[in-house]
C-alpha cells in the first residue's frame, strides 16, 4: 500500500485528490494556449493551404482578381479560410525578381464553432517566373461569435505555384 494510508477510504480519498490535482494542472497548462490570454506571440497564428484561382482580369486597368479557398490550422483553432485577392498590371517592381504589382486583399475565416474573423488590407506580389509570393497586411475589420467585437492588425504571407496557395495569417487584437 501507500505509507500513511491504512483504509480503503483513504486509498480512494489519495486517488480523487491525485487525479483532481492532475487534472487542475493539466487544464492551467492547457487552459492559456485554447484561450490565448497568457501566451506569447500573436492572438491569432494560422497556417493555411488550398487553391488559388484567377476569376478576372480586367481588360481596362489590367487587375488581375483571385479567389483563395484553404484549410488553416493553428492558434485559435482550425477554419476555411477564403480570400479575394486583386492585383494590378503585373510589370518591373522593386524588390522583385522578374515582375511584381500591388495587391489588395479582403479575407474571411470560419471556424469550427462558427465564429468569424475578416480583414482587409494591402500590400504586394512578386514573381521569379513560376512562384508568385505576397506580403500583405491590414485590418480586422469584422467578428462574430468567441471574437465578436475583436478589432486589431494582420499580416500574411502566401505563396502560389501553379493553383497551389499556402502561407501564414497572424493578428494581434486591440
Amino acid at each position: 500500500g501507500i505509507p500513511g494510508i491504512k483504509r480503503k477510504e483513504d486509498t480512494m480519498k489519495y486517488w480523487i485528490i491525485a487525479i483532481a490535482g492532475g487534472a487542475l494542472a493539466l487544464g492551467l497548462i492547457m487552459a492559456p494556449e485554447a484561450e490565448g490570454r497568457w501566451s506569447r506571440g500573436p492572438d491569432v497564428d494560422l497556417r493555411f493551404a488550398g487553391s488559388s484561382t484567377v476569376i478576372d482580369v480586367d481588360e481596362e486597368t489590367g487587375d488581375t482578381s483571385t479567389l483563395q479557398v484553404t484549410q488553416a490550422k493553428g492558434k485559435r483553432g482550425n477554419a476555411h479560410l477564403n480570400a479575394n485577392v486583386v492585383y494590378g498590371p503585373v510589370g518591373p517592381y522593386e524588390g522583385c525578381p522578374v515582375f511584381g504589382a500591388d495587391a489588395t486583399v479582403t479575407w474571411v475565416a470560419t471556424y469550427n464553432d462558427g465564429s468569424v474573423l475578416t480583414g482587409s488590407g494591402s500590400g504586394s506580389v512578386c514573381t521569379d517566373g513560376t512562384v508568385f509570393v505576397g506580403d500583405v497586411s491590414g485590418e480586422i475589420t469584422g467578428s462574430i461569435g468567441r471574437f465578436e467585437g475583436a478589432s486589431g492588425s494582420w499580416e500574411a504571407q502566401a505563396s502560389v505555384l501553379n493553383s497551389a496557395f499556402t502561407g501564414t495569417l497572424t493578428a494581434d487584437f486591440d
